[in-house]
């Protein structure tokens, strides 16, 4: 067993998954172009997770790597002797505003299922990739570009706020308004940080 597999166990809610654990989807994205092999995989439970996960990463100086469904080539989405954030842990879909038109959401929640569940309320995205088998996280971490973004924008364009996890363990509210991060962290198309929670704005009919 890794030395510090039950450090990590101890630190977090969710799961850590070790290299012994591993299915090979944890070593490949969409493209297959690489396999790396994770340290561990971690399934976080909450934003609490994500921050003790980043402090101990910082402490014992591992490579983080965050990841919602790999819809991805290159080297992103997977990790080689670091730790691997499967984000699809967190896919809790959170209370609707009907009158805003917002909903709260987790990074790890599929637009399909986002879609389906608007779909009961007559609501839909204003703006949605071509494949709705992707993450919210991960769509908005590169901005989130669908067929009518023309017109409405990016995904990303449509976010009320984002509750944030930043590289140095620290928790913020971002949102155009107002943000408690130095420059470039008012846009999520940067990925600087794992997001936690996010609300959506503008569904139509």
């Amino acid at each position: 067993m890794d030395e510090l597999h039950a450090a990590l166990a101890r630190s977090l809610e969710g799961a850590v998954l070790t290299r012994d654990q591993l299915t090979v989807d944890h070593e490949q994205n969409y493209g297959r172009l690489f396999q790396w092999t994770p340290r561990f995989v971690v399934q976080p439970a909450s934003q609490k997770d994500i921050v003790a996960l980043v402090a101990f990463c910082r402490t014992h100086t591992l490579h983080l790597t965050t990841r919602g469904c790999a819809h991805s080539q290159s080297q992103l989405a997977i990790s080689r002797g670091g730790v691997l954030v499967d984000l699809q842990s967190m896919n809790r879909i959170g209370a609707l505003d009907e009158d805003s038109l917002t909903v709260d959401v987790e990074p790890g929640v599929i637009w399909r299922d986002l879609v389906h569940r608007l779909a009961t309320r007559g609501l839909v995205p204003p703006v949605l990739t071509n494949n709705l088998g992707v993450t919210v996280g991960g769509t908005l971490s590169m901005a989130g570009i669908g067929v009518a973004s023309f017109r409405y924008g990016s995904q990303g364009d449509n976010v009320v706020e984002l509750d944030v996890v930043t590289g140095s363990g620290t928790t913020a509210t971002c949102s155009p308004e107002r943000t408690t991060i130095s420059s470039g962290a008012h846009s999520p198309a940067w990925g600087r940080w794992a997001s936690s929670r996010a609300r959506g704005c503008g569904f139509g009919a």
